[in-house]
């Protein structure tokens, strides 16, 4: 069977596993929990952590701000600029005095 054949849901934990399997110091995900159910985002994000603080830095995009409130550090962007910095209740606060 192929990958592309497997319910989304696999398909973005494979793609997870295979993102962490080489052992790297930085790790990209984007968009890992898109398209999985929400007890498998749970986890999903259970392994962010632990990932995280082995010491690896790792930068992941999303549009559920539910999940971007599990980041230590949040980047907001607009047309390809980069427009706040900072935690998740820093950036809160900030817009909304807005």
């Amino acid at each position: 069977k192929y990958t592309r054949d497997l319910p989304l849901g696999i398909r973005q934990r494979l793609a997870l596993g295979s993102a962490l399997l080489h052992d790297p110091p930085i790790v990209f995900l984007d968009e890992p929990t898109s398209g999985v159910d929400p007890k498998a985002r749970r986890g999903f994000w259970d392994l962010i952590h632990q990932t995280a603080e082995s010491g690896k830095t790792v930068f992941v995009t999303t549009h559920y701000m539910e999940e971007a409130e599990y980041c230590h550090r949040i980047s907001i962007m607009r047309q390809g600029k980069l427009i706040a910095v900072g935690s998740p209740g820093d950036l809160r606060e900030k817009f909304q005095e807005k």
